[in-house]
């Protein structure tokens, strides 16, 4: 494990790196990504449209929806700094969105806030401004976003029950919600199927450098937002200077920066990580990873660490309370990743012996890290098609289709031209700051152990 001094030293240009390429992607309140994303969806044959869920807190969460009549939907949730184009990016099998509407399903994108389709508010503040608009964690991602895109989605399909997909912190706000009051009998009532990709809970043991920096450095990363992002927003090549890296590096400098944040292996398309680069990362707060940070520090799956005298104002208590994952009924199927760095097997272990009433499936995918399920190769395709099966079990989609069918590699376009001057420079940094890193962490990657006696001790 490496020691603190070099996780603080990496740690700072990591980070650096990581904020500055969210500023690079933060798109004026996610029109021109909003464009982007319907040309692709368009350009490859599939319907698309957007709607606006508003929270109770007054957020405005940007959905979009690929419409199928009659379809059974389906809500794909997206992981931490990102958004609903992990589902659509894929340049070597069929994004997972592409293949759930083939299957007949009527596929929904979500967005939590903070990403850049989801920055408005019932406010006359802006919101890079305010430090009202970034007080957020994943927790009011499973109290109040949750709620709200659930609702969205269930008035404008009339449907009575609906499916739900979460990535990472996707997963994270479901297990909340499944036990907040106010929202936990709508989870009950209205998902038939929840579906984990890299279940988040407890990360005591994760190996994710960042997280470690962060943790590190919990107080002063606190101070960072609000940032004022509006210069960059309006510079087109600064805007879009991280993907020129990719594209110079051939999808490598991407892969040593995702190594450092999510992790990364054999397993992972280095064109993959290009194109997704294009539109990642996207927005969060710094709290948002700092709680993360915390789960990882306790080992606790736990409401935001306040400090002593903090907790006791909010929870009457010197320590933060933990979230019940008993709590969980929904039948629930868990997508682990060999060699996940925020999902250690120790971790996912202990996930499967609290939530092991309500899991109708679980596997460990060989090879697979934090991000394979959107920018995996071509032979990682395959775990679309167990995805479609849990889904197909639970109920019927609209139309005959065959969900064992095998996935096909796509083309996706991904374009930008940022100035070769600044793309050069940065890129010179960024390779710099990555080997290091990489360096540094790539020793601390735990083997895999065989998670199948649990759910049958």
């Amino acid at each position: 494990m490496p020691g603190r001094c070099t996780i603080c030293c990496c740690g700072t240009l990591v980070l650096s790196l990581l904020l500055a390429l969210l500023v690079c992607n933060m798109r004026i309140q996610g029109k021109t990504e909003t464009a982007e994303l319907f040309r692709l969806v368009r350009e490859n044959g599939y319907p698309i449209e957007s709607h606006i869920a508003t929270t109770s807190d007054g957020m405005h969460l940007k959905m979009f929806r690929l419409p199928r009549e009659g379809g059974h939907p389906v809500l794909l949730q997206h992981g931490v700094l990102d958004s609903a184009w992990m589902w659509v990016i894929s340049q070597e099998f069929k994004p997972p969105a592409f293949q759930l509407y083939d299957a007949g399903y009527d596929v929904w994108l979500g967005n939590n806030r903070g990403n850049c389709f989801s920055t408005a508010w019932n406010h006359s503040v802006r919101p890079t401004e305010s430090e009202t608009f970034w007080n957020f964690s994943f927790e009011e991602m499973g109290t109040l976003d949750f709620p709200a895109q659930v609702g969205k989605l269930l008035e404008e399909t009339g449907s009575e029950r609906m499916s739900y997909v979460g990535h990472s912190q996707g997963s994270t706000q479901f297990f909340i919600a499944a036990q907040a009051p106010g929202v936990k009998d709508l989870v009950r009532n209205k998902i038939d199927l929840f579906v984990a990709l890299s279940p988040v809970a407890y990360i005591g043991q994760a190996t994710s450098p960042i997280l470690a920096f962060v943790d590190i450095h919990a107080e002063s990363t606190m101070g960072t937002f609000p940032l004022s992002v509006d210069a960059a927003m309006d510079s087109s090549a600064v805007r879009d200077s991280d993907h020129m890296l990719c594209v110079l590096s051939r999808g490598k400098l991407c892969e040593l920066v995702m190594d450092a944040v999510v992790g990364g292996n054999w397993m992972e398309s280095p064109r993959s990580i290009s194109a997704y680069f294009n539109h990642f990362p996207v927005g969060s707060s710094v709290k948002d990873i700092t709680h993360f940070a915390q789960l990882m520090r306790s080992g606790r799956f736990q409401r935001f660490d306040y400090g002593s005298a903090g907790n006791s104002l909010r929870y009457n208590s010197q320590s933060p309370p933990e979230y019940n994952l008993s709590k969980l009924t929904v039948p629930t199927a868990l997508f682990f990743g060999q060699y996940d760095a925020w999902v250690a097997p120790a971790d996912a272990r202990k996930l499967l012996q609290d939530v092991n009433s309500a899991v109708v499936f679980h596997k460990e995918y060989p090879g697979f890290g934090h991000s394979t399920w959107q920018v995996g190769n071509k032979e990682a395709g395959y775990w679309v098609r167990d995805l479609l099966v849990q889904l197909r079990q639970r109920r019927q989609p609209a139309k005959p289709a065959s969900v064992l069918e095998a996935a096909v590699p796509i083309g996706l376009s991904a374009s930008s031209a940022p100035a070769a001057a600044l793309a050069a420079s940065t890129a010179a940094l960024a390779a710099l700051v990555a080997s290091a890193v990489i360096w540094s962490f790539r020793g601390s990657r735990r083997s895999s152990q065989n998670l199948e006696p649990l759910l049958h001790a």
